[in-house]
């Protein structure tokens, strides 16, 4: 969840939670036309422009038609509403270039500039136009950016706040993409992004929002990605977005100093959002390198070789992560506790109909006790995680460790590691759901399947543990498939179902439970086909510490398997 802060005032904290209801701006005025070739200019680029612009009557619409090459060397402001930039000769583009010398970063040039100091305007169109080494900056309503070709230096798109506006259609190269600080029912759709960092992001609230049909190669850390965090209480931040057909593959290669590679999507806040039918492919782009930055805490990797970032990225209440193909990151799926005020109890989230491929976790959930390290407390915003999952009808085609489900992780109830308990990482969870769905693992798919140094030398089709429900937890209708089978001696395992427990791991009892923990007593386990081809290799239904007592299991076929169910 990388940050792109935009400056805001605190007085102006309150406009950006109501700046969403507005009513639609009024329509324009009849437009007057002036065209302007920068052939023909005497006065400075910017200046001409400026000044074609006053000529028109303030009671009027403006359109300013440019032809030729502009030099570009401070920010044109737009100050009133209804004006129209765009090229007079469709063929051949008008080209605005920033000349002057760049300022810092985090204070880009802009070749327009509609500053939040001025008020909202409404109705700017900028079309057509190729914009170099600078970029634009709209504040208000109803504006279209269409058409243009963004390249080179700071020449990206952000907003300050903005809404009902349409982005469509743009191509951003080797800079920047679309950032917003607050953007509300607004169309982001069939922009092109090539090496650019952080296609579309909005980093302090966004509600029905479309994006959709963005194309994007190349890309540094995610593709799409709601971000921040509001501080005004009670608030949802991204309500209502629907993020759907966009396109990220071959992410940049991650580097020192550039942190590529990082995700397709991301939304970690608000509630109600959709996700559906993208495509993420990280192809063999999102393999750690022999030296890595380690600049994001939810990415981790032990080795050259190994799969990093994460495809899509879900912690809103309500997530809905449907028919979406993911390929090539650490985490295919990865759902996670939310950064919302409001809790997301009693909440579902659901993913349907996903294909996910050659990952090291197919879909993996996050809710779990904490610490994570065994020195900081219990997670402050477990609740906000514990929410109902529904998992159904998805695809894991080669994921490394575990197909579906929470990992196992260490809890360390007394703040220190001298004592640990082993748990699933989706121990908070109120209830489970997962139905219906294939994964597949072939043994020599990734080449630690052999290696004596791979930390992980096993796979697990679905991992499930106790819950804070766990009569609400169903394992029913998903077929496991597991193809090929290593040499005589290999420590490689393979488990179709695996009941993690919740007990203790370092000290004699190894089985003992934590005052109060968590059983599985009440989950249905039924109707699932487990299956080895070729010879008979790995478990069907494993578990240990008697943590199967209280499961109902019924119906599950087993077939090519060494030992059929392995519970201890």
């Amino acid at each position: 969840m990388f940050r792109y802060p935009m400056p805001v005032a605190a007085a102006s904290l309150a406009a950006l939670v109501m700046f969403g209801s507005n009513a639609l701006a009024a329509d324009c005025p009849a437009y007057v036309s002036k065209t302007l070739d920068a052939g023909t200019l005497t006065a400075p680029d910017q200046q001409a422009i400026i000044n074609k612009l006053a000529e028109i009557p303030l009671g009027n619409g403006a359109e300013i038609r440019l032809i030729g090459q502009f030099s570009i060397k401070q920010s044109i402001p737009i100050v009133r509403d209804c004006v129209r930039f765009i090229s007079d000769v469709s063929t051949a583009p008008a080209t605005l270039t920033w000349t002057a010398p760049l300022p810092a970063p985090d204070q880009p040039a802009r070749i327009f500039l509609q500053h939040g100091d001025t008020g909202s305007k409404h109705h700017l169109e900028i079309k057509d136009l190729v914009l170099v080494n600078a970029g634009v900056h709209v504040n208000g309503s109803e504006h279209t950016i269409s058409g243009n070709r963004f390249s080179q230096g700071q020449a990206s798109l952000s907003v300050y706040q903005g809404d009902h506006l349409t982005i469509q259609g743009n191509t951003f190269t080797d800079v920047g993409g679309v950032g917003a600080w607050v953007m509300h029912n607004s169309l982001v759709d069939r922009n092109t992004f090539i090496r650019a960092v952080q296609p579309v992001s909005i980093t302090s609230e966004g509600n029905g929002n479309t994006i959709s049909n963005n194309v994007g190669t190349g890309t540094y850390y995610f593709g799409i990605e709601f971000l921040g965090k509001s501080s005004l209480p009670g608030i949802e931040r991204f309500v209502n977005n629907t993020i759907t057909n966009n396109s990220f593959t071959a992410p940049s290669q991650p580097t020192p100093g550039n942190h590529g590679a990082y995700g397709g999507i991301s939304i970690v806040a608000g509630a109600n959002n959709l996700i559906s039918g993208n495509v993420v492919d990280c192809g063999l782009v999102c393999r750690a390198p022999d030296t890595v930055e380690n600049v994001r805490k939810k990415i981790s990797y032990s080795q050259k070789g190994d799969l990093i970032g994460i495809g899509i990225e879900v912690a809103d209440a309500g997530s809905r992560v449907i028919n979406n193909t993911v390929r090539g990151f650490n985490s295919g799926i990865f759902i996670s506790d939310p950064q919302s005020d409001i809790s997301a109890m009693n909440d579902v989230a659901t993913l349907d109909g996903n294909k996910i491929y050659t990952t090291n976790q197919g879909i993996a959930i996050n809710c779990y006790q904490g610490p994570a390290n065994g020195v900081e407390p219990n997670r402050a915003n477990i609740g906000r995680c514990r929410r109902a999952y529904v998992i159904q009808n998805n695809l894991v085609q080669e994921a490394r460790d575990i197909g579906i489900g929470g990992n196992q992780n260490f809890y360390y109830p007394t703040g220190t590691k001298d004592l640990r308990y082993v748990m699933s990482m989706a121990s908070e969870s109120t209830a489970m759901t997962i139905y219906n769905n294939k994964v597949t693992r072939s043994y020599g798919s990734f080449p630690g399947d052999a290696s004596v140094k791979r930390p992980y030398k096993r796979f697990v089709g679905i991992s499930v543990g106790p819950i804070i429900n766990p009569d609400q937890q169903r394992v029913t209708y998903n077929r496991i498939e597991m193809k090929g089978a290593p040499p005589l001696g290999s420590e490689f395992g393979f488990t179709g179902i695996e009941l993690t427990p919740y007990t203790q791991y370092d000290a004699a009892p190894p089985c003992t439970v934590l005052p109060n923990g968590k059983t599985l007593t009440g989950m249905l386990v039924a109707n699932n086909t487990i299956t080895h081809m070729t010879s008979p290799f790995g478990k069907g239904i494993a578990g240990t510490c008697h943590i199967d007592s209280g499961v109902l299991f019924q119906s599950n076929t087993y077939s090519g398997l060494s030992l059929p169910l392995d519970l201890q």
